[in-house]
């Protein structure tokens, strides 16, 4: 957990996920859910930070940010 590696790749793992949640609500529709734009970048960053907590668990566990350690972060790039 305190390598760049495993930072960088949690980075990479929470944009995506803010990406996919705000696509999700797009795709959705916010008018059918009755969100602002703003809410709907609440949401998607709300669901960055718990993909964020994730990494920081699973790196607690096994070093990666992966639960099931299918991605090994290795070097300090």
């Amino acid at each position: 957990m305190t390598t760049a590696a495993f930072w960088k790749a949690t980075t990479e793992r929470a944009v995506k996920t803010f990406a996919q949640a705000l696509v999700a609500l797009i795709v959705v529709g916010t008018s059918v859910l009755d969100q602002t734009w703003g809410e709907a970048l609440g949401i998607a960053a709300t669901a960055a930070i718990v993909s964020v907590l994730t990494s920081v668990g699973s790196g607690a566990m096994g070093g990666g940010p992966s639960a099931t350690n299918t991605e090994q972060i290795t070097g300090s790039d």
